[in-house]
């Protein structure tokens, strides 16, 4: 209990120019996931292109039917938000991820 947090990973579409109103309304997709923190495995190891800030964290994700993280996207769970800032397919199976996220406002 408490280990296997539910979670929401969003993406933001830009819109489309509307003349009328001369703004710009971008979309908010979104899919349900299920999110485990790593804090023993070094980033390094699965990232080794990537050096971690101190905020970095490891997540690991799957559940989701309607899209794959990549990086600029953003993972709502265990009550936080967090930036997705480096994104792997685990096995290239398309159903487990490995991510390295960044709090907001960390």
């Amino acid at each position: 209990a408490g280990v296997i947090h539910e979670g929401t990973l969003k993406r933001l579409i830009p819109g489309e120019y509307d003349p009328n109103t001369g703004m710009v309304e971008d979309e908010t997709v979104t899919d349900s996931c299920r999110a485990i923190f790593d804090n023993q495995q070094p980033l390094q190891d699965l990232f080794p292109d990537f050096v971690p800030g101190a905020s970095d964290e490891l997540v690991y994700l799957e559940g989701l039917t309607e899209m794959q993280p990549r990086e600029g996207d953003s993972l709502e769970t265990a009550g936080r938000t967090f930036a997705v800032i480096r994104t792997s397919d685990i096995l290239r199976a398309q159903g487990l991820y490995s991510m390295i996220v960044r709090a907001e406002g960390a």
